[in-house]
């Protein structure tokens, strides 16, 4: 290879490497974030009993256990959202985890954004179904 095609192939190499980190690494670690987030809460959902998945009803102040898992949840879900703001599913999920720990005015504005963000009427029917509509 020749000394003068050398150096643009290196320069156009480290503009690749620059674009994948500024762009791709970030929506990334935003997935694995809302995956891990949105497994324990689905978790929480699925061993407590009494709660249904679309009405807002918190957890018992005695379940320590599943609160500190929602709480891990949510933890993991603002961090899927600070480095992705377009992840409408954090949003959605963290909706659902807001309701879990009793907060249904957070968990409205989450469902919003979800709503507003997506085409879908998931976020809609659950703001419903919680009366705030």
């Amino acid at each position: 290879m020749s000394p003068r095609l050398r150096v643009p192939l290196i320069i156009i190499g480290f503009i690749t490497i620059i674009v994948i980190v500024i762009f791709v690494v970030p929506r990334g670690l935003s997935l694995y974030y809302q995956i891990r987030g949105g497994q324990q809460i689905e978790y929480v959902l699925r061993f407590e009993e009494g709660i249904q998945e679309l009405v807002c009803e918190p957890l018992l102040p005695t379940n320590e256990e599943a609160r500190k898992e929602v709480e891990n949840g949510i933890d993991d879900l603002t961090r899927a959202i600070r480095l992705n703001k377009d992840n409408a599913q954090a949003h959605y999920s963290l909706g659902k985890a807001n309701c879990l720990l009793g907060d249904p005015g957070e968990a409205k504005e989450n469902y919003l954004q979800y709503t507003q963000m997506t085409s879908l009427q998931k976020g809609y029917w659950t703001l419903l179904k919680m009366g705030k509509l």
